[in-house]
This record gives C-alpha cells, structure tokens and sequence, in this order.
C-alpha cells in the first residue's frame, strides 16, 4: 500500500475549454501534485490552477485563466462529462442525509 504519492507531468498534450488571459487555448499542460489516503493536490507550476479533492469536497481555483462555460459543459473529457452526467448516482445513506440536516441547520444559525 502507498501511503503518499508525488506526481510530475509534463507538456502534457490536451485540450481544455480554459484559455490564457490572451485568449490562447492551453493546449499543454505541466502538473505537480500528491496523492494520498486523505486527499488529492495538483496544481500548475505557476499555481494559475490548482485543484484540492478532499473527501466530497473539490476545490478548483483558476487565476488569471479564462475559462469558456459552454466549452466546459459540452467537453468530452471523462473527468468533466462525469461530473455533470444525468446517470442515476448513487443515493446518500439516512446517516449521510442526517448528518447534512444537522450541517445545514447550524450553519444557518
């Protein structure tokens, strides 16, 4: 078993629906990041992105990147067309629907 695992891509060849404060389209990408039991970090070398997926909370932030909605929901790329598919998903558990209620219900206080 691993326990952690740092990553290194480089000139990665893909084509996203994110775009360079010029209007260029990134069409390479270079990524650093680590894996582990807990969470998941991969960020660009300038940190112009950068993406955290902790348990069921992802966070993207994007800094000086344009990014093209309709691109973005229309794209082919598993990663992305998984994340808006109409496939019936698994239903939360009575525990997790509780624990959500009890969330909500102080957050609002």
């Amino acid at each position: 078993d691993f326990i952690n695992i740092d990553f290194f891509a480089k000139d990665l060849k893909i084509t996203l629906p994110i775009y360079h404060s010029n209007g260029n389209q990134f069409n390479s990408l270079s990524l650093f990041g680590s894996i582990n039991k807990d969470e998941i970090s991969v960020y660009t070398p300038s940190k112009s992105i950068s993406i955290k997926v902790k348990g069921d909370q992802k966070d993207i932030t994007l800094n000086n990147i344009d990014l093209s909605v309709d691109d973005f929901l229309d794209s082919k790329m598993p990663a992305i067309a998984g994340l808006f598919s109409k496939e019936r998903k698994e239903k939360p558990s009575s525990k997790e629907i509780q624990d959500e209620d009890i969330f909500i219900s102080a957050k609002q206080r």
